[in-house]
């Protein structure tokens, strides 16, 4: 289709200019004057309308596609979440059927770990007792019988790890303990005193008296050592729990301790 021409003169310059039905702002080809119709044709008014009426639509249509698009991102960050959710609920529904499991393999581990403990801590202890052996058969060799005999009063075993090992361990303190005195008294070196009386009879009377008692028979190395608890209804205050001499607590009347023998006297204060 052919364009209609229009012939106009430059306001500006003057030159003749032809313009196109349809167009109401263009420019002179001669000063480049921008020139502006007062009124617009049909043809520019229908093309001015149909431009605007395009970019409306293409407005349109990426708004729809904004908004469709936006939706498309709402969805899937709701079937992440809703993922997620699940995802959390299956690790907590596994957790709690394992749990029973892993209450039990801890409480397997801890027993293994507190045995192994227990066990370390044992063999430390036995390793440090046959020490104390090797250094008293060392002492009983070179005659230092009084070291000798404090290194075998320290022959206890009370870590409660077995009972057959500590009573073992009892026996030879015993054993050390009446190999020494009896090498003691075969010296001649040492002065020996017969005690007064048993050890069960040390419970019926007050610390007084027996402290009293052990210094008349010749005993000079005494000390007391309160317990904890009471004395009962029957016995009076400062009753004796129980005595030891160099570490025994069970002797007879006819048994008999260095002069120096160290004498603890446990009793009740109240």
């Amino acid at each position: 289709m052919k364009m209609k021409m229009m012939s106009l003169n430059c306001p500006k310059c003057n030159a003749t200019l032809e313009i196109e039905d349809g167009l109401d702002t263009f420019f002179c080809k001669y000063c480049g004057n921008k020139v502006m119709l007062t009124g617009m044709s049909s043809s520019a008014y229908k093309a001015k309308s149909n431009n605007l009426r395009f970019q409306h639509e293409k407005y349109q249509q990426e708004l729809k596609y904004k908004n469709e698009r936006e939706r498309w991102e709402r969805e899937e960050i709701a079937k992440e979440r809703e993922y997620k959710r699940l995802e959390k609920k299956q690790k907590r529904e596994n957790t709690m059927e394992a749990f029973p499991f892993i209450v039990e393999l801890i409480i397997l581990i801890g027993c293994f770990s507190v045995l192994g403990y227990f066990h370390f801590e044992h063999k430390s202890t036995i390793s440090s007792l046959n020490n104390i052996v090797t250094e008293i058969e060392s002492s009983i060799e070179s005659k230092d019988y009084d070291h000798a005999l404090l290194l075998a009063n320290r022959l206890y075993l009370n870590d409660d790890y077995s009972d057959d090992s500590t009573l073992e361990w009892e026996n030879k303190r015993r054993y050390y303990i009446k190999l020494i005195r009896n090498l003691q008294k075969e010296s001649g070196e040492y002065n020996f005193i017969t005690v007064p009386y048993d050890s069960e009879k040390c419970t019926q009377l007050s610390k007084i008296n027996v402290a009293k008692d052990f210094k008349k028979a010749g005993f000079s190395n005494i000390e007391y050592t309160e317990v904890e608890g009471k004395s009962g209804i029957f016995k009076p205050k400062n009753s004796v729990e129980h005595i030891t001499i160099d570490g025994e607590s069970t002797f007879t009347k006819n048994d008999s301790f260095i002069d120096s023998a160290q004498i603890i006297i446990y009793y009740y204060e109240k």
